[in-house]
C-alpha cells in the first residue's frame, strides 16, 4: 500500500505572468526528451468527495502513453489556498498552511490510493502522486509546466454531474500558457470513471478494473497542421495497450488547392510511419464535400478518436460536448482526444528525416536527409 506521507506536498506562490516574456517559460527541448513525463492534474474536488472514482479509466490514455514512451505519470492534485493567505516564502508543513491541514491529509490519502490502482495495473509505468498548494489553478499548471520538468500535460475531462471534472474555461486557459504538449480527453459517456462494483460490494480488484480497457477501433484524424506526428503517437500508445485497430483518415475538400492535397498526403504518410509497428493499420485519403461535418459523422463510429488541435468551431464544440446524464446519445458515448504540439517541437523533422535516410539507404536514391527536413 502506497503510504500517504511518501505523497510529498509543495506550495506554489504565485508571480507575475507578465513580468517575463513569453520566450523564457518556453524552454522546452526541440526534440523530445528521452524520458517522456506526463503530468496529470486532477481537481481537488475529485480527489477529496470521489473517492471512488475508477482511476484505471481515468487515467488508461496518460499510462498507455507513459508505456510506449518509456516515461512516467505524476497525478496531482492542486488545493485552492484562500486568496488571503500569502504563499510567499511558505514550505510544506509551515503554519501558515495549518488551515489547510485536513484538506492536505485527505488530498494525499486520495492521491496515494489513485498511485496505487494505477500502478498495480502499469508495472512497466513509473507512477507518481503529489499535491500542490496555490491560488489559481491555472497559474499554478503553468508554473508546473514552464520548463522541461514534463513534456506533457494530460487533461482528463467529463461532465458527468456525479464526477465533474475540468470545465472547458481552466482548460482554454491552461491550453493557453502551456508550453509543453498538451492532452485533452473528452471521457465518453460509456467510459466509466466510477469505480466498478457488483450487487454484492465485491472490493475493486484487478479483475474488474480489466474491463476499463475495452477499446476495439481508434480514428486518428490526419491534417496538415503540426500537431498530426503527436496525434499518431497517441493512437499507436493507446493500440499497442488494448491490442485495438487503428484508422489514419486524411480527409480534404473538392476545393482543396493541389498543394495541399499534397500536404495531407504526405502527413498521412508520416503517420503511417510512425505507425508502422502497430499490427492492424489502415491509411486513407478521402475527399468529400463537407471535411468537418464529414469527420464529425466519422468519428460516431469508433470508441476513441484522436485529433490535433482543431480550428474549426464545430470540431471545438464536438471536443468538449456532453450529454445530460440519463440521456445518452450516440455522440456522447466517444472518448476524443485532443493533442496539441508545443510549437518548438521538431518530431515531424525527425520523422521526415528518418524515413530519408532509409530510402536512400534502401533504394540508393540521391535524395538529401537535409534537404527533406527543411
Amino acid at each position: 500500500m502506497t503510504d500517504p506521507n511518501s505523497i510529498p506536498v509543495t506550495v506554489c506562490a504565485e508571480t507575475n505572468r507578465d513580468s517575463a516574456p513569453v520566450g523564457d517559460r518556453t524552454q522546452h527541448s526541440p526534440v523530445a526528451a528521452a524520458s517522456y513525463k506526463l503530468l496529470v492534474p486532477i481537481p481537488e474536488q475529485t480527489t477529496t468527495k470521489y473517492g471512488n472514482i475508477n482511476a484505471v479509466r481515468l487515467l488508461r490514455t496518460p499510462c498507455s502513453i507513459a508505456a510506449d514512451r518509456n516515461g512516467s505519470v505524476t497525478i496531482t492534485t492542486i488545493l485552492n489556498a484562500p486568496s488571503d493567505l500569502s504563499l510567499v516564502d511558505v514550505a510544506a508543513g509551515d503554519e501558515e498552511l495549518s488551515p489547510l491541514e485536513s484538506l492536505i491529509t485527505t488530498a494525499r490519502e486520495r492521491i496515494a490510493s489513485i498511485v496505487e490502482d494505477v500502478a498495480s495495473i502499469y508495472p512497466s509505468v513509473s507512477v507518481h502522486g503529489s499535491v500542490v498548494v496555490g491560488h489559481l489553478i491555472e497559474n499554478v499548471v503553468e508554473q508546473l509546466t514552464a520548463t522541461d520538468r514534463y513534456s506533457g500535460l494530460f487533461i482528463p475531462r467529463s461532465e458527468d454531474t456525479e464526477t465533474t471534472l475540468w470545465d472547458r474555461s481552466i482548460i482554454d486557459e491552461i491550453v493557453d500558457t502551456a508550453s509543453c504538449a498538451v492532452y485533452i480527453e473528452n471521457l465518453g459517456e460509456y467510459s466509466d470513471i466510477q469505480r466498478p462494483e457488483d450487487s454484492s460490494g465485491e472490493e475493486f480488484t484487478g479483475e474488474n478494473r480489466a474491463s476499463s480497457n475495452g477499446t476495439s477501433d481508434i480514428l486518428l484524424a490526419v491534417g496538415t497542421g503540426t500537431h498530426s506526428v503527436l496525434g499518431a503517437e497517441t493512437a499507436r500508445a493507446i493500440a499497442r495497450h488494448s491490442g485495438a485497430r487503428v484508422h489514419a483518415l486524411h480527409l480534404y475538400s473538392t476545393t482543396t488547392e493541389r498543394q495541399v492535397k499534397a500536404g495531407g498526403v504526405d502527413a498521412l504518410s508520416v503517420c503511417e510511419y510512425v505507425l508502422s509497428d502497430v499490427p492492424n493499420v489502415t491509411c486513407t485519403s478521402r475527399e468529400v464535400e463537407h471535411v468537418v461535418d464529414d469527420l464529425l459523422a466519422e468519428i460516431e463510429q469508433y470508441d476513441v478518436a484522436v485529433m490535433g488541435s482543431p480550428t474549426e468551431q464545430p470540431l471545438l464544440d464536438r471536443l468538449f460536448a456532453t450529454s445530460r446524464r440519463g440521456e445518452p446519445t450516440a455522440e456522447s458515448s466517444v472518448s476524443i482526444i485532443m493533442v496539441r504540439q508545443p510549437n518548438d517541437a521538431m518530431n515531424t523533422v525527425y520523422y521526415r528525416w528518418k524515413r530519408a535516410i532509409e530510402r536512400t539507404i534502401e533504394d540508393e536514391s540521391s535524395d538529401s536527409p537535409t534537404e527533406e527536413s527543411n
